[in-house]
């Protein structure tokens, strides 16, 4: 690059240096604006991040059950009505006799 005087100055090398300096200003404009956008993003993971963590701890709570409680609520109408039945069998047949 050529150094500024007051010689050259003169003969339209200034245009050139501000294009220069304008090209500079502007990268680091859209170097700045990348690292925004890649805190922005990183920002975004984090609470999309807690957010499932805190979805997935109250998911865990709802999937824990208790497979004996559930297996006696489906087995114990069966059983009373068994023994309903036999109850039943049990008077005709001393009825019978």
């Amino acid at each position: 690059m050529i150094p500024i005087t007051s010689k050259n100055a003169n003969r339209g090398d200034f245009p050139l240096l501000q294009r220069e300096q304008e090209k500079t200003r502007i990268q680091a404009e859209i170097n700045e604006m990348g690292n925004a956008i890649l805190e922005q993003e990183s920002s975004f993971e984090m609470i999309l991040i807690a957010g499932l963590e805190l979805n997935k701890a109250e998911t865990a709570e709802k999937l824990e059950f208790d497979w004996q409680k559930d297996l006696l609520g489906i087995v114990q109408p069966i059983i009373s009505e068994l023994r309903q039945l036999i109850e039943n069998k049990r008077k005709l047949n001393g009825l019978h006799k």
